[in-house]
């Protein structure tokens, strides 16, 4: 059955439906001898490599790994029957195995990368290297960019466990030397991934629950009208979305947008970031996305047609992207970004402390609390340095010596230590010179052993006592306040969360990236919002507080703002929300009641206001300024 309902407003570019379409009208040339595409293979072209022979020929095991994992990167055949496609497909694979099989030496591996940046990327300056030219479209995927920027020791270790390139016999003999990993063969291939970084678990939402103000009347419905007033420029639907799905998605992003305009005390109009803002329902998601907001074409995404109670965060990537286009600082992709740039004093004032406040503060020093903190940090590492010391020593005294011989030893021993102003950093490494008292030691060790210390040994003894020697040295106290700049438990928490869990989606961003730290606590003043408000709406925040976790030690990890911090970010946000008020970007509420009659025979405040053919001349006009032009980059930033 034919779905009624439908996209509507300006039409929003980048739709992997729109792209099957596209491809669906254009004739493809034809091919006249059909055994010519099947012969324009991946295998045909570049066969499987031979491990044991290129490590014969002195190719090592890591190096021959890596080339036969790039070779697999690269899609079987052409995506298309097409001549074009099939002769760009075959230069550019032979080009790729040409500039693989020259590289011989682990230190040339990361070359490949660069390799692929300046021969199949656009480098134009608007660009910035994130086209792939017309001839390698077929064949440059992101299996195989991410191949190519992994670190050559993630393959040297894969192939040492896999035992690639070794025959049979010599594993046989490898495992017989090491019973060890015996144990281990049958798991192999699976330990190779046992470590790896697992994503961050978030509950799905089988429903959700709002309790707030009705902005609709009993049993009514939204669609293009009630989206267009709020300044939405477009709406599109997923090609597998029913009817129902498509109104529920709907009706509850309505509901959850006019709240958030509500505990923002904005206009409803200004939801829609000046009439830039689209909406996508059940498409251009991957996998188990939730929520996301894709920069290049400005549009927030709701993949599932759902959205998983993220819509709080994705709304945040979008203004976060529009501050910064407001305010100039492209090409810069966002606020967040442009703080870490050069053009960050474009950014209000109140944008700036807010960022600045999500990742380090300033506390002062007294001279005396510097002192109390170097003796601590000295005295720490003067343990240390004499236990490295003492294990030096104790690895080059010779065994079974005599009661005299012992006694000689330790006097030896004790000069070395009582000596220590001799030791210097360069002994043993830099200067040809050696530590006089570890020469008399070495002496000792060839009169009870027949040879002297080796001189590796030798500078291991002499390189702790010289850290020693310096912790002891008389220093000038320091007699004025300083400042020092400490990560704030966000920021930290953050950063484990990163080193345990993977990015949480297929798109190119991290947990402790700048914009995520912003949607993130953007995510979590949304909900303190509506809980003082006495909303709730899971379909535009559920997990904001979510984002806690325990490490192997069982420490409980904080990824998003809590206590004083939290109340210290919801006040910047508070005063960025009232200076973009000011700035012209967001508008005061103008009425104090939450409801929102819709009485369909007249139209409300906001709709007269704002037209659909307003909405898209608005648009038309913006996107033709200096101030909104936009780098196709292809960033998207998401939950």
């Amino acid at each position: 059955m034919e779905r009624k309902i439908k996209d509507f407003g300006m039409k929003i570019d980048g739709a992997r439906k729109d792209k099957r379409q596209k491809e669906n009208k254009i004739p493809l040339p034809q091919i006249k001898e059909m055994a010519n595409f099947l012969l324009i293979t991946r295998d045909n072209i570049w066969p499987e490599t031979n491990g044991e022979e290129l490590i014969a020929a002195g190719i090592p095991q890591g190096v021959a790994y890596w080339r036969e994992q790039i070779r697999k990167a690269i899609p079987p055949n052409p995506k298309k029957a097409d001549e074009r496609s099939m002769i760009n497909y075959f230069n550019t694979v032979w080009e790729i195995r040409e500039s693989v099989e020259q590289i011989t030496e682990p230190s040339e591996v990361s070359s490949f990368f660069t390799f692929l940046q300046h021969r199949y990327f656009s480098s134009s300056a608007n660009d910035n290297y994130t086209k792939v030219i017309e001839q390698g479209k077929d064949v440059i995927n992101a299996t195989l960019l991410r191949e190519a920027q992994t670190e050559y020791c993630t393959y040297e270790n894969r192939a040492k466990k896999m035992f690639y390139g070794i025959s049979k016999e010599n594993k046989a003999a490898l495992l017989k030397q090491n019973p060890e990993k015996i144990a281990n063969t049958d798991s192999c291939h699976s330990s190779l991934y046992s470590n790896r970084k697992k994503p961050f678990p978030i509950s799905q939402l089988s429903s959700f629950s709002r309790n707030g103000p009705a902005y609709l009347p009993e049993g009514g419905h939204t669609g293009e009208r009630e989206f267009s007033a709020l300044g939405i420029r477009g709406v599109e639907f997923g090609a597998w979305m029913s009817d129902a799905d498509a109104q529920f998605a709907l009706d509850q992003s309505y509901h959850a947008l006019l709240d958030l305009a509500h505990i923002l005390k904005i206009q409803p109009e200004d939801i829609s970031l000046g009439g830039t803002l689209a909406l996508s329902f059940g498409a251009r998601g991957h996998g188990n996305s939730a929520a996301f907001y894709e920069a290049r074409h400005q549009v927030i995404c709701l993949p599932k047609g759902n959205g998983n109670g993220f819509l709080a965060h994705a709304w945040a990537h979008a203004l976060d992207d529009f501050i910064g286009k407001f305010c100039g600082v492209m090409p810069v992709r966002s606020a967040s970004f442009a703080s870490w740039h050069e053009r960050s004093d474009l950014l209000p004032e109140s944008v700036r402390e807010l960022l600045s406040v999500m990742t380090y503060k300033t506390i002062n020093i007294s001279p005396e609390e510097q002192i109390a903190s170097f003796i601590e940090e000295e005295e720490q590492n003067r343990q240390n340095e004499e236990i490295y010391f003492q294990e030096a020593i104790q690895a080059v005294t010779p065994e079974s010596l005599t009661s005299k011989q012992q006694s000689r030893w330790d006097k030896a021993v004790q000069s070395i230590y009582d000596n220590r102003c001799f030791a210097d950093i360069g002994t043993y490494r830099i200067s040809d010179y050696g530590n006089p008292t570890i020469e008399a030691l070495s002496q000792l060790h060839k009169e009870f052993t027949g040879h002297v210390i080796p001189r590796r040994k030798r500078w291991k003894i002499n390189y702790p006592l010289y850290f020693i020697y310096q912790a002891e040295r008389h220093y000038l106290p320091p007699v004025k306040t300083i400042e020092k700049y400490l990560p704030r438990q966000y920021l930290t928490g953050s950063m484990k969360m990163n080193q345990q869990f993977i990015k949480t989606m297929d798109r190119p961003y991290y947990s402790i990236e700048l914009s995520e730290l912003f949607a993130r606590a953007f995510d979590c003043y949304v909900a303190d919002k509506l809980r003082e408000a006495g909303i709730q709406n899971q379909f535009l925040t559920a997990h904001a507080n979510d984002f806690v976790f325990k490490n192997d030690d069982g420490e409980t990890i904080y990824a998003i703002p809590v206590g004083e911090e939290r109340k210290l970010i919801n006040q910047k946000f508070d005063v960025m929300i009232q200076e973009m008020k000011e700035l012209g970007i967001l508008h005061q509420r103008e009425i104090s009641e939450c409801l929102i009659p819709h009485n369909h025979n007249k139209p409300t405040k906001s709709e007269q206001k704002t037209s659909l053919a307003d909405i898209r001349n608005i648009v038309a006009k913006e996107q033709k300024k200096d101030t909104f032009n936009r780098r196709d980059d292809g960033y998207s930033y998401e939950r």
